[in-house]
């Protein structure tokens, strides 16, 4: 079923005849990975586990491990990610001191059944 097209952090999109854009397959399922690392956790009050909140996190200490199983768990809770083959998130610091991290996130997607990998700063 489409949705309402909205690129997390980014005004709502518009289609040619100045409808709402709409979203759908692959691509409904990364903006929905995306709203869900955005959020901070809680803040929704009728789902309080949802949301990993990076952007606020930006400028904390760096812990890779804690880091990566934050994404790891909201990922599995992500509906348009399939959960078979589990999905596989990796996080990097891009220099070594820097606190600076990318993260790459490999999983099949629920809708299409197709393999897809998301990778991305958190800081930008």
């Amino acid at each position: 079923m489409p949705d309402i097209f909205h690129q997390f952090g980014q005004d709502l999109a518009l289609s040619p005849t100045g409808d709402l854009l709409t979203v759908d397959g692959g691509t409904l399922g990364v903006q929905r990975i995306y709203r869900r690392l955005a959020t901070p956790g809680g803040s929704y009050i009728w789902h309080p586990g949802y949301g990993a909140g990076l952007p606020g996190r930006i400028g904390d200490p760096l812990f890779i491990n804690s880091l990566a199983s934050l994404i790891r768990g909201q990922i599995f809770e992500e509906a348009a990610v399939a959960q078979n083959p589990p999905p596989v998130t990796t996080v990097t610091e891009t220099q070594p001191g820097s606190g600076q991290v990318s993260i790459l996130i490999n999983y099949k997607d629920a809708q299409t059944g197709e393999q897809s990998s998301l990778a991305f700063d958190p800081a930008s």
